[in-house]
């Protein structure tokens, strides 16, 4: 009969089966669901098309939501650069 191995149990024991695994682990952590999302024709300021992190910032400021990472552009820089900007303040 097999054991049912949980995500905690495995990082308690990590010294115990890591040298059984032939390959080279940078680190472990637990499994976390994540969640993407396509914003499609979104009115932006410039600032967010030249800072990602600055998005991320004002994403996190104004929802009840962190995002791991930086937002990524689906378009190539060039058609960033028309793309539906909002006039500067």
């Amino acid at each position: 009969m097999s054991q049912k191995f949980t995500a905690d149990f495995l990082l308690q024991y990590t010294d115990t089966w890591k040298s059984a695994v032939q390959v080279t682990c940078k680190g472990m952590q637990k499994q976390e669901d994540l969640v993407q999302v396509i914003a499609h024709k979104v009115y932006m300021h410039n600032e967010f098309i030249v800072s990602p992190a600055a998005l991320k910032e004002e994403i996190e400021t104004f929802n009840k939501v962190t995002i791991k990472g930086n937002p990524r552009w689906l378009a190539k820089k060039e058609r960033l650069k028309t793309a539906h900007l909002l006039p500067p303040d």
